[in-house]
């Protein structure tokens, strides 16, 4: 039971994200909205890359591990890019 519980989580979490990241790289509403944050169109496919990579690594049963890792470095990376973009609390 146990294990069949983290095989539907892993998947539905996986699917989730990778769906996400498609539309965040290929999505023309997407592409509107990022342009609004005033970050330029590489960091928008960087991080669409980022985690479509991620989540592949992820849905496959042997590299999970190294998925989950990649997921979170992309997922956090956002955090220094707003910060030294806007001038935030770091002062970059």
């Amino acid at each position: 039971m146990k294990k069949t519980s983290l095989f539907v989580l892993q998947w539905s979490l996986g699917l989730t994200v990778l769906i996400e990241a498609l539309l965040l790289a290929f999505s023309a509403g997407a592409i509107h909205a990022f342009a609004k944050t005033g970050m330029h169109d590489h960091i928008r496919l960087g991080l669409a890359w980022g985690e479509i990579a991620g989540a592949i690594l992820f849905l496959i049963s042997p590299t999970v591990v190294a998925g989950g890792w990649i997921l979170c470095v992309v997922f956090v990376s956002p955090l220094s890019c707003t910060s030294c973009t806007a001038g935030g609390m770091w002062g970059c």
